[in-house]
């Protein structure tokens, strides 16, 4: 009875929602059809400006690599052991995931959202320029960590609520785009600017990036939330240029009173549904093992010791090589048969780091200097275009629709934490044995991904052969109707 009694409340409110409506409507609330540009730019501009955020999650994600060489010497305003970088790089990844659960949630609205996201960045920031012991940099990490993991969840919302489905979809990639050059800025900033002066230089990239966020305009559902109806109106008129907003305000508005149901428990009593969660949660654990995360973040030391003259300069080239790869991989690797991409990727990928073992191993460096690079680059390239992103693609393939978000969180929960105890691992690796015995860690996952993926995963079409078929299928309809 009081599930039904607040059934009817709810329709009883969607009713009165669009009686207001029509209402405005016909007091001359202006509907005039604009062009397709300016309603482009009003859904674009905003959500270009909400993801800057990335930008100093990019850099605070490049910091490590770059600031390690300096902050593990004697002489170093804060120097560290090489055990306590690991655990430096982890408190980044143990606030993102303890932030990540939030991220989805609806409180104040994505736009207050990603104010608190940039201040805590900011806060980060401040913190490790004023950083005088290893604790202010474990603080300052954890804090931007914070702001990361609360901040995607809150710009993911601001432009599916500003953007059309179709927009909005190619906007959440580029997410990606902004994250990996704050990457590629920091390490080319260490090339120029010591300790003191990247901090300063970060924290006020921050702050100006928080400024601008404050004149973000709020979301149709802000409106909607506050009872402000004509406001919403205005704002659907130009993301949307149609005369009628009836239905989007009733599914706006029906989201709003719709409360989250657990996905978890439900996917665990489904024998299907759990069995493709646990592939999920291997496939996701043997790809952060797979070692580019974990040779992203200690790539400078890395070809400091295989023995690469100017291992900074090396650095930034590897960064720039793994963001274009990630770029390609993340738009188009999807559209391919995903079981054939994942094995040639690991496949590809096992190889290379063989490779890097004999040129540490037999010190092929000695002859050229710069064999390592050429194999690593090669390494995070293969991997990057298969292994690094195909995995967070079967949440749609594999799961229901209303388990998505439940497991994007998920996805993004364990695509931290196992990254923190990967390097971690690598970590001790270094410290006790020579280099290249760390890189059979990455070889034993790659080799274990590829037999999981030949084994446990099914051969589809693809994306982009599917939708060949449904564009075939719709004109075939089309023609008999016509007849």
């Amino acid at each position: 009875m009081a599930g039904s009694r607040e059934k009817s409340d709810v329709d009883e409110r969607i009713e009165e929602f669009v009686h207001v409506l029509h209402v405005m409507n016909h007091q001359g609330v202006e509907q005039k059809h604009r062009s397709k540009w300016r309603q482009k730019f009003w859904q674009i501009f905003p959500s270009v400006c909400a993801s800057l955020l990335a930008i100093p999650f990019g850099i605070m994600l490049g910091w490590p690599s770059a600031a390690y060489p300096y902050l593990l010497e004697e002489t170093s305003v804060i120097p560290i052991s090489l055990s306590q970088s690991a655990m430096i790089a982890g408190f980044f990844m143990l606030g993102i995931t303890t932030a990540t659960p939030f991220s989805t949630k609806y409180h104040m609205g994505p736009k207050y959202g990603i104010w608190i996201s940039m201040a805590l960045f900011t806060l980060g920031w401040t913190l490790m320029w004023y950083s005088s012991n290893i604790f202010w940099l474990l603080g300052s990490r954890y804090t931007a960590g914070l702001g990361g993991g609360y901040g995607f969840g809150q710009v993911r919302a601001y432009i599916r609520d500003m953007c059309e489905p179709n927009l909005s979809a190619i906007l959440l990639k580029q997410l990606n785009f902004y994250g990996f050059f704050g990457t590629i800025a920091a390490f080319t900033m260490n090339l120029f600017l010591d300790y003191r002066g990247f901090s300063l230089i970060a924290l006020i990239i921050s702050a100006v990036i928080l400024f601008v966020t404050f004149f973000l305009p709020s979301t149709p559902k802000d409106f909607i939330k506050a009872n402000r109806i004509d406001d919403a109106l205005i704002l659907l008129n130009y993301l949307r240029g149609k005369a009628d907003h009836t239905e989007e305000i009733k599914d706006i508005h029906r989201k709003l009173s719709t409360k989250d149901e657990p996905f978890l428990i439900p996917i665990l009593k489904d024998k299907k549904l759990r069995i493709k969660l646990i592939k999920f949660v291997l496939l996701v654990f043997l790809q952060q093992f797979s070692g580019a995360p974990t040779s992203f973040v200690y790539c400078q030391l890395i070809f400091d010791k295989s023995g690469c003259p100017f291992p900074e300069y090396c650095a930034v080239l590897y960064a720039i090589i793994f963001f274009t790869s990630n770029v390609y991989g993340v738009f188009y690797s999807p559209n391919f048969n995903k079981k054939r991409v994942l094995i040639y990727s690991s496949l590809s990928s096992t190889a290379m780091l063989v490779c890097q073992v004999l040129v540490l191993y037999f010190e092929v460096n000695q002859k050229w200097q710069y064999t390592s690079l050429f194999v690593m680059s090669l390494f995070v390239t293969f991997y990057s275009l298969g292994v690094g992103c195909i995995s967070s693609t079967y949440i749609s393939e594999w799961f229901p629709q209303k388990y998505h978000r439940g497991l994007s969180n998920l996805f993004t929960m364990e695509f931290f934490m196992c990254a923190l105890v990967a390097t971690k691992t690598f970590q001790v690796f270094m410290s006790s044995y020579p280099l290249y015995v760390g890189f059979f860690m990455f070889i034993t996952a790659d080799t274990l991904l590829l037999l999981f993926a030949m084994i446990f995963l099914k051969s589809n079409s693809g994306n982009r052969r599917n939708n060949l078929r449904a564009n075939g299928s719709n004109f075939l309809n089309i023609q008999r109707e016509k007849v």
